[in-house]
């Protein structure tokens, strides 16, 4: 079954849109967030994650440790950074690192990540996953137990959807979303509390957010209660997931919807604002990080008669399924007649792992990870790249190099037909890998033509500062 083709049904189905949990925050975002990660972990074309158990006590532990080091937020602030944890102490949110190059503004960085103390050496930087476990602490002290009225009402909800999707989604995993929804719906009551007092005696005048449009219970909640106490929120384009958040029509104009979305979201460039179709107004942007790298150079030749290949990592899921990327590759490679050199470019969700260890008879093949160098260093060292659904598809293109993109059906979600050059199997793989030539897009703006800081400066003034 088509996934991509059964969102775009349910999301003009009125009943979606008329189901809520406790607080009336629509369901339907994070039920689809939840149904996509399900969709992705299917046997049939997933990889299931590392069971990853917790005890008892070390939870316990933390929880209290949130509570002993609650963070003493600054008031009267200009902009609150939000971001994942991204593994690096030195640049937890690299999206948002042009604030940097912006003195004149008073900004905080709130992190979702457990590990304040790593960033003791970062000023007005602290730990935002303090708000998760606060919540999690107070329905538990509390005693709090489901509705049981929502929780037959959310059976019934889950009963009108599964015959749609139930051919792919097991048993099991509907079990796990039903639990995860039961869950949210007693949380969301205590997390927006905790989070309008923590807003309240910060009173930014905006907040920035790397990733928000994907559907995550607590980004939607915090755009949510961000609205209600006026306080415009952004959101900047972290990769090529945004392109495949689209909704259909009827909820993207949903008003309940846009209540969950962010104010404006930050795209590379023009030709990715035309692909986000979400209730929020869309910003040609640019790419930071690609703005920070040496000056460009053109296409280098190859380097003394081999070529030097990159291949971008798979990922974990919900990162990237198992599309069968590493065995194309890997088989087109065994059989290449031209010398090269392998550089595997790991997602920033993994480590070198089993899965990679063949490439490894190949001479000269190493790891290359963003923890210790960036994409576009590597970039200028590269002849050929050999991707997936990938931001560093785009990121090739603005190098000018030629890159590979394997065909499935999540690749077509985020990858645009006309970006880069397709394939579908080894055999069309080890073709490509010995062509001169490769088609380049027409007319497709993929950058901005400012820089970013340029760009933000400009938004500021435009629509904050006035």
């Amino acid at each position: 079954m088509d996934f991509k083709r059964v969102v775009f049904n349910i999301d003009n189905n009125d009943d979606i849109l008329q189901f809520t949990f406790s607080d009336f925050t629509p369901v339907w975002p994070i039920l689809r967030w939840q149904l996509r990660i399900a969709e992705m972990q299917r046997p049939s074309g997933g990889v299931k994650p590392e069971s990853q158990s917790v005890k008892p006590v070390s939870l316990w532990k933390h929880m209290l440790f949130c509570l002993r080091n609650r963070p003493g937020f600054s008031a009267n602030t200009d902009i609150i950074s939000i971001a994942n944890y991204e593994g690096n102490p030195e640049v937890p949110n690299r999206m948002t690192l042009f604030l940097r190059e912006m003195p004149e503004l008073k900004k905080q960085e709130w992190l979702y990540s457990s590990r304040r103390r790593m960033f003791e050496g970062l000023p007005q930087t602290f730990s935002f996953d303090y708000f998760f476990y606060q919540a999690w602490l107070k329905s538990k002290l509390m005693f709090t137990s489901p509705d049981q009225h929502w929780e037959k009402e959310l059976d019934g909800f889950l009963s009108q959807i599964r015959p749609v999707l139930e051919s792919f989604i097991k048993p099991k995993a509907w079990n796990q979303i039903r639990a995860e929804l039961s869950f949210i719906n007693r949380v969301i009551p205590y997390y927006r509390r905790t989070l309008k007092t923590a807003l309240q005696k910060a009173k930014p005048k905006f907040i920035l957010v790397s990733e928000g449009n994907n559907g995550e219970w607590k980004q939607a909640v915090l755009f949510q209660v961000a609205k209600e106490l006026n306080i415009p929120t952004g959101e900047v384009q972290h990769g090529v997931f945004n392109l495949g958040m689209k909704y259909g029509e009827k909820l993207a104009l949903n008003p309940k919807l846009k209540s969950l979305k962010t104010n404006y979201q930050f795209v590379f460039g023009p030709f990715h604002a035309t692909l986000t179709n979400a209730p929020v107004q869309c910003i040609p942007f640019g790419h930071y990080d690609l703005e920070r790298a040496t000056d460009i150079k053109p296409p280098s030749e190859p380097h003394q008669g081999f070529l030097r290949m990159m291949l971008v990592g798979e990922g974990i899921p919900p990162s990237s399924v198992d599309n069968g990327l590493l065995k194309h590759a890997y088989v087109a490679l065994k059989v290449l007649q031209t010398p090269f050199q392998l550089t595997i470019r790991l997602h920033p969700s993994e480590s070198p792992a089993d899965k990679y260890a063949p490439f490894f008879e190949f001479p000269g093949t190493r790891y290359s990870q963003y923890t210790e160098e960036s994409v576009n260093a590597l970039l200028q060292k590269t002849d050929m790249v050999i991707s997936h659904a990938s931001t560093v598809v785009f990121e090739a293109l603005y190098y000018n190099l030629p890159v590979l993109v394997l065909q499935d059906a999540n690749t077509e979600t985020y990858i645009p037909k006309g970006v880069g050059v397709p394939f579908q199997n080894h055999t069309e793989l080890l073709y490509l890998m010995t062509r001169q030539d490769y088609p380049k897009a027409e007319g497709a703006e993929y950058w901005s033509r400012e820089g970013v800081v340029v760009n933000f400066r400009q938004f500021w003034e435009k629509h904050i500062h006035s």
